[in-house]
């Protein structure tokens, strides 16, 4: 049986490039810092940082880089970029609703599924499986510098 564990990574970054009149030539780069992981329980954050699973001594940062934006709707699209965990490259289509933009701010939201050990994170638990396909949800708010 497999159990669900929620958390975030609290140290993040992200530069963004985007003009409102043309949102699908935005341009994103984040970066993770991977052993930000936070699940509310140390010892499972200390596993989780440890060469089973993100090996964040040698894999210090996650990073998401766009390569092109496709709009869905007027609030929708998906951002195709390459994502970068634990030392492996791999292209990703992420589906990103725009909750609002106006005046320079706005809030960006998605879910969407990864399979872990596609990006080589392949350990396991007896004690708490994890399952190989994990959710994948962002909140983001966006304010242009002033």
């Amino acid at each position: 049986r497999l159990l669900d564990a929620h958390g975030t990574f609290d140290r993040w970054d992200a530069q963004v490039a985007l003009d409102p009149a043309a949102l699908d030539r935005a341009q994103i780069r984040l970066e993770i810092d991977a052993a930000s992981i936070n699940t509310r329980v140390d010892r499972r954050d200390n596993h989780l940082r440890s060469p089973d699973f993100f090996e964040v001594a040698k894999y210090p940062t996650i990073t998401f880089v766009s390569k092109s934006i496709q709009r869905t709707s007027a609030t929708a699209g998906t951002i195709v970029g390459d994502l970068t965990m634990h030392g492996v490259t791999k292209e990703l289509a992420v589906p990103v609703t725009m909750v609002f933009y106006e005046n320079g701010q706005g809030r960006f939201r998605g879910t969407f599924a990864l399979n872990r050990k596609e990006w080589g994170i392949t350990g396991d638990s007896r004690l708490n499986p994890i399952a190989d396909v994990v959710e994948v949800q962002f909140n983001m708010a966006l304010r242009a510098p002033r």
